[in-house]
């Protein structure tokens, strides 16, 4: 049998086995976990001679500092560079077959913000210059990846609907090793999708501007150039912005001025991820009886039971006041 260290295999097996068969962010993601988290356990093992024993120390040392779905994802792929080593010949057996998985960091209940709170947030977002993003996806439910792929072919102001096309993620890049941007499709087919908008999301929209100017400056006399922005929501060149860098630079600078003003007025308002908005306006729709099938449709979700477990009447003040309990 032919001898292969780990890593090299590992290596074959995402770009031959697997790059085709998964859309480009779910390889990334891929690429990420084995690159950070199963090679440097591993490397330098031949492939034929890892153990049951050495999986489940791998599995044992991980649920330490992860949570379950990871640990879940990391057998997932661990179990398919096996079975193909198994076909290609690089090894006789699948170490983690009957594996027992161990449970992993208890997961965290997602907070979301109260309908008022997001109310607060959304109406000082019309002072704010990064106000358009949050207000956007408060009110839609779309994330942060499906929010700056969006370019102006997406909006149809007229008749109110938003299209759900593409999505942005930051990749390594598998020969530099360092991060890129890539525009690329949907997590999923449902992911695509018709969003309905409101008229005051449509006048916020319409209020954004389509043009900026490169290479202004005033003290050297410099009038600039005027280009039209690719995507609505872009980096200072008009170009995709790294959902990384528009965390760091937008998300974060809004959410913690707008905590400093709500803060000078008495009024505590937490500061949570950007996924959490949508989780926000997730669980205002479904905790104020909204259809749920519609909810689910505009959200992209393909699990209803997911939807009605993860929100739907999960604060306890609400649930005493639709039962009528003094």
């Amino acid at each position: 049998m032919e001898k292969i260290k780990f890593e090299n295999w590992a290596d074959i097996w995402l770009e031959y086995a697997l790059k085709d068969r998964v859309k480009d962010n779910t390889y990334y993601s891929y690429v990420n976990i084995v690159k950070n988290h199963l090679d440097p356990y591993f490397k330098g093992k031949n492939l034929d001679e890892i153990s049951f024993l050495e999986v489940q120390r791998y599995f044992n040392n991980k649920s330490k500092s992860v949570y379950h779905d990871f640990l879940i994802k990391n057998k997932c792929l661990l179990s398919q560079i096996f079975d193909c080593g198994i076909l290609d010949g690089k090894c006789t057996q699948n170490p983690c077959d009957k594996k027992k998985m161990p449970k992993g960091k208890q997961t965290k209940k997602k907070s979301v913000y109260s309908e008022e709170e997001a109310e607060l947030i959304f109406q000082y977002a019309y002072t704010h210059r990064f106000g358009p993003e949050i207000q956007l996806m408060l009110e839609t439910g779309i994330c942060r990846y499906e929010l700056l792929g969006l370019t102006w072919e997406d909006v149809d102001l007229q008749n109110q609907i938003l299209y759900i096309r593409r999505g942005v993620a930051d990749i390594i890049d598998s020969s530099t090793g360092k991060f890129k941007v890539l525009v690329g499709n949907t997590k999923n087919e449902y992911r695509e999708r018709e969003v309905p908008l409101s008229k005051r999301i449509c006048g916020i929209l319409s209020g954004i501007e389509k043009t900026l100017t490169l290479g202004k400056n005033e003290h050297k006399h410099q009038l600039g150039t005027e280009i039209t922005k690719k995507f609505i929501f872009c980096n200072r060149y008009g170009e995709v912005c790294s959902p990384r860098n528009w965390s760091r630079r937008h998300y974060d600078v809004f959410m913690k001025e707008m905590q400093a003003y709500y803060a000078e007025k008495g009024i505590d308002i937490p500061i949570y991820t950007p996924h959490q908005l949508r989780h926000t306006r997730a669980s205002i729709w479904v905790n104020s009886g909204k259809n749920i099938y519609a909810v689910a449709r505009v959200l992209g979700h393909a699990n209803l039971d997911m939807l009605q477990k993860r929100y739907a009447h999960s604060n306890i003040e609400q649930l005493r006041q639709l039962l009528d309990i003094q």
